[in-house]
């Protein structure tokens, strides 16, 4: 089975915390090792004044993990999410044991439909989906004749470099395929090679490899002048050009010693090398030995004599009767002065009476952790805070008591409670779970009915990460076979609703119309994108932004004529605003003129006008011609993108965008608490989940 990792910038990566050019998908059993090494080969270069290149290459990768065939696919992405340059690298990764079985590297790299050229996804771990089949090759299209030399001699692949205008890498890439196929099966794949080279590529990686013609590069491309020379494409060069006689200055050179600047040593090179044993340093150790052995003989025997020479100290009898003792049943165990801190907290462990002498416990646990044993006092602190969240909280909510990493131990396949602390809540309505999945046992997502499986994974006092993915893995079915009740083409329009919402509330000129909107002081429920609690359009059928914009005139200027100097110039412009216009842009302009010439008779009214005007300036009145052609532009597809969205909501109904959105957070939460669980170490913090909603 094929390996997949994608890297590429994203406000989130898949590991928690990570951000910026970052992992976003990977299989979950992807190597560590061999993560660490495909993020070092999805480094790409943005070439000014250059299209950017698609870069497909083909490299032999050894891990600890074993030996792989990689096969990556770089490429431009746009810009992301903080507007700068990204890119994505998709690589794939097969082990030794499935070449055998698979068609040449180029074909797979040029003909494989799962490329993904951006990622607009949430992290995640990808699923068997997202596998790279065969039968998702396809090579049906026609590629024209192609006009490079041949890199193999006598049957053989050789190195070769290939010189070629910007925009011919997809050319290469088919000439690499067509000279594969003419070698047997068992040396396609021994070819390692790269249509375009990077500056941050080590060339010797290569057999074959491409570059721009004139572009530099900082090591040597061609390869040492005993191998293949440059390949011109369109133009081969059959002459052999005469040398030229070697100057002075060329012969000094060529004559000059070479120096090699050593690697840089790692910690195991600096350790000091063993020393040899020497007849004389072996006689040092002996005599060391021997000189140790007689002080302790001599220590040994000076302790005996004084032990000796000492008289005993009398014994004092004690019977039966003053030997103190504890009867389990008595609430009052414990306060025996006569009984040590240890014997005390034995003794309220042992007749299970911690929990309700919790006071007397405390003490004791205090004690114990003023001569160095603070496990105690961390058991009955933890159990202070369980009995405080079961006085508080009401019977059909729940509470959460973090639980000290020291309290929890594990074996190899599951975590558990400390045998003193187990046996002082064990009949309390508690359960252990690490604090990553707390979310599943608070709401939104506790009162659902789909989480139950996940509450009961096992005894209260461990917590067995198989189990539980198990019933993730149930959960997830689960939310999905509840969303598919809905139907399939519900389904889709609500997904592309939601899509094409998130797309338009990110545009720059939503945000605009919102700011125009607020200096008009409209509620959510007048603006032109106005929806309701469940995310629906309010006004589905009021899709032209131009009848909006001249709403929000009508509803300032017309309804205050009277509040306004009636000025030649005022009047003109309510004419003139007052007309049918082409274009949105055109009203937009007639409207100003009536907010430009309008003069207030009050005060607060002056203010108001000025805060609307300057705002209206701001969204559409441009001295640039072009710049305002552009405004109507995006004023357009604004409306456009609402009638859209009003024709995907008659499509499906309230409980499907609902159910829709309920199942994406489900979905969203199992694979963030999958992930955890799979990540629990001795590191992870812990939790009792107290009650049961």
């Amino acid at each position: 089975m094929s390996l997949q990792y994608i890297h590429t910038s994203a406000r989130r990566g898949l590991e928690p915390g990570k951000s910026g050019f970052c992992c976003v998908a990977r299989d979950r059993d992807l190597p560590g090792d061999l993560e660490k090494e495909l993020e070092k080969l999805s480094r790409y270069e943005h070439i000014p004044g250059k299209s950017s290149p698609v870069i497909l290459r083909h490299l032999a990768l050894s891990s600890r993990t074993g030996n792989y065939h990689i096969l990556t696919c770089l490429r431009d992405s746009g810009t992301d999410y903080s507007k700068r340059n990204n890119h994505i690298a998709h690589h794939l990764a097969f082990s030794e044991d499935e070449i055998p079985f698979l068609p040449d590297p180029a074909t797979i790299l040029l003909f494989w439909n799962g490329w993904k050229d951006s990622w607009i996804e949430p992290p995640r771990i990808l699923q068997e989906r997202d596998q790279f089949q065969i039968g998702d090759l396809d090579i049906s299209a026609e590629v024209a004749p192609i006009d490079f030399d041949s890199p193999i001699e006598t049957g053989n692949p050789r190195d070769a470099a290939f010189s070629f205008e910007a925009g011919e890498e997809h050319n290469l890439a088919h000439h690499f395929r067509n000279k594969l196929l003419t070698l047997p099966a068992s040396q396609r794949w021994d070819v390692p090679f790269t249509n375009f080279i990077l500056t941050s590529d080590q060339p010797t990686q290569f057999l074959w490899r491409g570059n721009w013609k004139d572009r530099p590069l900082p090591f040597e491309f061609e390869g040492p002048a005993d191998k293949v020379s440059i390949f011109e494409s369109r133009h081969i060069i059959e002459e052999q050009v005469p040398e030229e006689p070697e100057d002075v200055s060329h012969r000094i050179t060529k004559s000059a010693p070479k120096v090699e600047i050593p690697d840089e040593l790692t910690r195991a090179d600096r350790k000091r090398p063993k020393r040899k044993w020497t007849r004389r340093r072996l006689s040092d150790t002996l005599n060391l030995t021997l000189a140790c052995l007689a002080i302790l003989c001599c220590g040994t025997i000076a302790y005996l004599l004084l032990d000796f020479g000492s008289p005993p100290e009398p014994e004092e009898p004690q019977s039966p009767q003053e030997a103190p003792t504890s009867d389990p049943s008595d609430p009052n165990i414990g306060t025996d002065k006569s009984l040590d801190p240890r014997q005390s907290w034995a003794s309220l462990i042992d007749s299970d009476l911690l929990y309700k002498n919790l006071e007397l416990g405390l003490g004791v646990a205090e004690e114990l952790s003023s001569i160095g044993e603070p496990k105690p006092l961390q058991i009955a602190k933890t159990l202070s805070a369980v009995r405080d969240a079961v006085e508080n909280q009401s019977s059909d909510s729940i509470a959460i008591v973090p639980v000290p990493s020291s309290l929890v131990q594990s074996d190899t396949s599951q975590w558990f409670l400390d045998a003193d602390f187990t046996s002082a809540i064990k009949s309390l309505d508690v359960l252990l779970i690490p604090e990553s999945i707390i979310p599943f046992f608070k709401e939104p997502l506790a009162s659902n009915p789909i989480f139950e499986p996940l509450r009961e994974h096992g005894p209260f006092d461990r917590f067995i990460p198989e189990d539980t993915i198990l019933s993730i893995k149930a959960v997830r079915r689960a939310a999905r076979d509840r969303l598919v009740q809905n139907g399939i083409d519900a389904i889709t329009a609500a997904e592309e609703y939601r899509k094409q919402w998130q797309s338009l509330s990110e545009d720059e000129i939503h945000h605009s119309i919102l700011n125009l909107e607020t200096s008009f002081e409209l509620s959510p429920d007048e603006r032109y994108l106005a929806q309701d609690s469940s995310g629906l359009l309010i006004s589905p059928t009021q899709v032209e932004i131009s009848n909006h914009i001249r709403t929000l005139y009508e509803r300032f200027i017309l309804r205050r004529v009277s509040s306004f100097i009636t000025s030649p110039e005022f009047r003109d412009a309510l004419i003139t605003a007052n007309q049918e216009h082409n274009t949105a842009i055109e009203q937009a302009r007639s409207i100003y003129a009536v907010f430009a010439t309008a003069r207030a008779l009050s005060e607060p009214m002056a203010t108001k006008l000025e805060n609307i005007r300057d705002q209206w300036r701001e969204t559409f009145i441009r001295d640039d011609l072009m710049e305002e052609t552009m405004i109507n532009f995006n004023l357009e597809r604004m409306t456009s993108r609402k009638r859209n969205l009003s024709t995907l909501q008659s499509q499906f109904s309230q409980n499907t965008l609902a159910d829709l959105d309920s199942t994406n957070l489900i979905l969203d939460s199992i694979e963030k608490a999958e992930q955890s669980i799979q990540a629990i170490d001795s590191d992870s913090e812990w939790a009792l989940l107290v009650g049961n909603p």
